[in-house]
């Protein structure tokens, strides 16, 4: 996505849709709050701004400027990678080899693309408790 491609998703709805669609692994899952959620952020004033902070600093011209892959066996903490199988912006070998280098990883393949929070919030959300519940030694009571 492009800061070019902000300035279009803020004029139109249906652009706005599209873009979302482009980030789902299902297209159909993407409901009209999400859109609307999605519009309303980008009409806020500063909307966009980090994210063109990001590119112009760290997007070269075929990849990431910045490449932390080597240094990652060194978080020695408990770590969950929640990763969309269908995300078409961030390969799965990356995430798969960032959790087999560090030492106490755990990775979640989540059917989604690249927003498996908004596309499966139910199915991340469980995953996020299930994870910090194991960390903390805690039960959590059922609740509905």
């Amino acid at each position: 996505m492009t800061v070019a491609s902000f300035r279009l998703m803020r004029r139109s709805r249906g652009v706005t849709r599209r873009g979302v669609e482009a980030h789902s692994a299902d297209p159909i899952r993407v409901s009209e709050a999400i859109v609307t959620d999605v519009m309303e952020k980008l009409a806020l004033r500063e909307a966009g701004r980090a994210f063109a902070d990001f590119q112009r600093g760290e997007i070269g011209p075929a990849c990431l400027v910045s490449n932390f892959l080597p240094d990652v066996h060194r978080i020695s903490h408990r770590t969950l990678f929640l990763h969309g199988r269908g995300d078409r912006l961030v390969p799965q070998s990356g995430i798969e080899a960032a959790a087999d280098r560090m030492p106490d990883a755990t990775l979640n393949l989540m059917e989604a693309g690249h927003w498996p929070m908004r596309e499966r919030p139910e199915e991340f959300n469980a995953a996020v408790a299930a994870f910090l519940e194991q960390q903390s030694g805690i039960d959590r009571p059922n609740t509905v």
